[in-house]
């Protein structure tokens, strides 16, 4: 069971929420997803969102509503530990509190590769467009905010 705010236990955090596996033992993440804009057929780029500590992939809601008219789609990811995602184990918790620095990192190597995980399975579940020639179209964008650009970098 997670040390932070319940998130779970509030139904504004959860509604709309799907998930993806991101690896072999079972660890999900969950997610909302502005889906595809109108305009699809001429080509989009897709953003994946990363939220920070003090909030869920729902700090980016209003974000997600301006997909149509950006000609963009818009993935926010909770990260694990947040509603809807698998909760961290004991040892990961201790491993933040008193963990020595290779285990540190090593667990933000974990958390890092969870992420690309999402990214590569995502992109293939939902034919991403690949970037075009020109680079305005296609791809994907992965954007961490506050603490959300630490999973973005690992």
């Amino acid at each position: 069971m997670s040390r932070y705010l319940p998130f779970s236990k509030l139904k504004r955090f959860t509604r709309n929420m799907q998930s993806l596996s991101v690896s072999d033992n079972g660890v999900q993440l969950s997610y909302i997803d502005s889906g595809l804009p109108p305009s699809a057929d001429e080509g989009y780029m897709t953003f994946f969102l990363i939220h920070g500590s003090a909030f869920t992939a729902y700090i980016f809601e209003r974000l997600l509503s301006l997909g149509a008219s950006a000609k963009a789609r818009f993935v926010a990811i909770n990260r694990r530990d947040y509603p809807g995602s698998t909760p961290l184990t004991p040892e990961d918790h201790n491993t933040l509190v008193s963990g020595t620095d290779e285990q540190k990192t090593s667990y933000l190597k974990a958390r890092g590769l969870e992420v690309a995980s999402f990214v590569d399975h995502f992109v293939v579940n939902n034919s991403i467009p690949p970037i075009s020639e020109d680079g305005t179209r296609g791809g994907f964008v992965l954007v961490g905010w506050s603490l959300g650009t630490l999973r973005k970098l690992s």
